[in-house]
């Protein structure tokens, strides 16, 4: 199993809002999800703007602070007003220990944001975070 930059071949999937952890490992997402979403993600953190991720109906806006990935995934509309947006922070943990992806996102947000969506989001989330890994080493 590949490994990313970061030595790590799992991360740890928090969702805030209801407590649910599970872990994601690395080869859970596709290599060509991951390609794809590499560019997309530079391009978001160089510009500052949300950018459409190919192939889905999210933009993905993000930016780095002090060796973390904060980044948001909006549905269709990428606006302060758009409340459908899912919100994560990516955290390398020193020594080797799984990275922690954190995710928030409303009960509200939820309940106006398709099923099918959803589940791509879920994908895109683990996607992103493993393209930061990979890329920030």
């Amino acid at each position: 199993m590949k490994k990313s930059n970061s030595g790590s071949i799992e991360l740890n999937h928090v969702t805030l809002a209801t407590g649910h952890v599970r872990r994601s490992r690395r080869s859970d997402i596709r290599s060509d999800l991951l390609e794809r979403l590499r560019p997309v993600l530079m391009e978001a953190l160089r510009t500052g703007e949300a950018v459409p991720v190919p192939a889905s109906s999210w933009y993905l806006s993000a930016s780095e602070v002090q060796g973390r990935l904060t980044f948001r995934l909006w549905y269709r509309e990428p606006s302060p007003f758009n409340p459908d947006a899912i919100r994560c922070t990516v955290r390398p943990e020193p020594n080797g220990r799984v990275p922690l992806l954190e995710k928030s996102m409303t009960l509200a947000d939820h309940l106006r944001t398709p099923i099918s969506a959803l589940m791509q989001a879920s994908v895109l989330e683990c996607g992103v975070a493993w393209a930061w890994l990979d890329i920030s080493g």
